[in-house]
């Protein structure tokens, strides 16, 4: 039984793997946080509850035994590799899975996506939801190397400082119209480099979510519709009970299915900046080329599929004298 569970669990990683063009040798290297060139139990615990939080303890001893963990603390890149090459090919099946390799980078606002990464994007969505029970509705914590954490980080950051660099050219020229000595004081950099220190992921775990996309998603060509990825910001959706105990998770609110989705092409900080933190959902939305301009209001179930909970710091633009501008 405990085997069968591991085979599964290794399985779904390597799934993963291939949706994301992630290599053994690359994964190593994500999980080597030290980068010492090696990787030990707690390493590979992580990854591993990350993609089963309830996994149980004798599965977790089997894997560690099948990466020679039992008898050295840590082992190499290539004792890594060899046996995740192992694992991987266990099977005896050549299943090539998803070729998703991430590549709707942010383009022009609101830009369609094809449906061969709709497609790939709701192959991901799936995987990721394998043994999951109909009824789950939560989110799952994605440890901060994985591919899915990184692309999401860096796609949001790619929208966060287009916005932070407009900013700060405003404020520049609104201070030199008022000042005969501007001060050209960017916090650009700090913010950017603040933001990728502290950024916190969580995958949305709903069957029933996805289901709904999926039955109305077959009748989107009869209204004329198209997908899309969009921004829905939620600066007070965080678990207030758990804050206050120093654990930091959203609340999921938005998950029930009770209040529209209030969706933007861009992560608009005026919609997800709180006092202290900024929250935003980043989904895929089913919607008419007319309805998304700025922003769009949707409260009809199935057109909007949430994928991940981004959360960071709130961060705000001040004068270098410290005022707000």
């Amino acid at each position: 039984m405990a085997t069968d569970e591991m085979e599964q669990l290794l399985r779904r990683i390597s799934d993963s793997m291939k949706s994301t063009g992630t290599t053994t040798m690359k994964l190593f290297k994500q999980l080597d946080s030290d980068h010492d060139g090696f990787v030990g139990m707690s390493d590979l615990a992580g990854l591993l509850l990350a993609f089963e939080p309830q996994c149980r303890a004798v599965v977790l001893s089997e894997i560690f035994q099948r990466f020679g963990l039992d008898r050295k603390q840590c082992i190499s890149e290539g004792d890594f590799v060899a046996a995740w090459d192992q694992a991987d090919t266990s099977d005896g099946t050549n299943n090539e899975g998803p070729t998703m390799q991430f590549r709707w980078m942010p383009g022009p606002p609101g830009r369609q996506l094809h449906s061969e990464e709709t497609a790939q994007l709701l192959d991901l969505v799936q995987s990721n939801l394998t043994n999951v029970a109909p009824e789950t509705n939560d989110l799952e914590y994605v440890i901060p190397g994985h591919p899915e954490a990184v692309w999401a980080r860096e796609l949001y950051l790619a929208y966060y400082e287009r916005q932070t660099e407009r900013l700060e050219r405003l404020m520049h020229r609104t201070q030199a119209r008022s000042s005969k000595e501007a001060f050209y004081f960017s916090l650009f950099e700090d913010q950017c480099e603040m933001i990728s220190s502290e950024f916190y992921i969580w995958r949305i775990r709903s069957p029933g979510l996805l289901s709904n996309y999926f039955e109305l998603r077959g009748n989107r060509i009869r209204g004329n519709r198209s997908e899309l990825l969009a921004w829905h910001g939620a600066s007070g959706d965080l678990h207030h009970q758990a804050l206050q105990t120093g654990e930091l998770r959203p609340a999921g609110q938005m998950l029930n299915g009770l209040q529209p989705w209030l969706l933007a092409s861009q992560p608009l900080q005026t919609f997800g900046k709180g006092p202290e933190w900024t929250v935003f959902y980043l989904c895929m939305v089913n919607v008419k080329d007319s309805e998304m301009t700025r922003s769009s209001v949707i409260s009809e179930r199935g057109r909007v599929l949430p994928l991940y909970c981004l959360v960071h710091p709130s961060i705000w633009h001040t004068w270098p004298s410290g005022e707000w501008p």
